[in-house]
């Protein structure tokens, strides 16, 4: 992992350099990508050979619950989706949420495989996923620090999005 700046006191709109920062402070990383949409910024550090990766983001789209057959459930102001019961051709879906207190975004966290993960163990805990989602430094202003901390990452960036996801 990769220790974070202390921060400088101003802040800026967060990018998705600064979501892949907080990541590999908490994870081993290969590299890292920008994957972010329109209302969602979204920062991706990938694994070992680059088959498995967490994704960290903030976004104006609520995690809807239940969404499809996915189980939910909330603990401590984060909901937990879990879609475990899939066929074996396909990935299941660990997803956790935590709305903001501006009332608008959500801060997200998901693992993702290139292959299938029957009921875990998934790339990383869920022990850091909970600290990626419940990061205060995760809002939709950062501090200007951990933006540049993001720009000076010492990871090789992915420029091609991700297709198995």
């Amino acid at each position: 992992p990769i220790p974070l700046p202390p921060a400088s006191g101003e802040t800026q709109p967060v990018t998705p350099q600064a979501l892949a920062a907080v990541i590999a402070a908490r994870v081993a990383g290969s590299c890292a990508s920008d994957e972010s949409k329109a209302g969602n910024v979204q920062g991706v550090v990938r694994l070992g050979a680059e088959l498995e990766w967490v994704s960290l983001s903030v976004t104006d789209k609520p995690v809807p619950c239940p969404r499809t057959d996915a189980a939910c459930r909330y603990e401590n102001g984060v909901t937990i989706v879990e879609e475990l019961d899939v066929p074996e051709e396909f990935a299941v879906t660990l997803v956790l949420a935590r709305p903001l207190a501006d009332g608008v975004h959500w801060v997200i966290v998901t693992p993702g495989s290139a292959a299938p993960h029957r009921g875990g163990p998934f790339p990383i805990g869920i022990e850091v996923m909970r600290a990626l989602v419940n990061d205060p430094r995760v809002q939709p202003r950062v501090d200007a620090a951990l933006n540049r901390a993001g720009n000076d990452l010492p990871l090789p960036w992915r420029f091609s999005p991700t297709t198995s996801d």
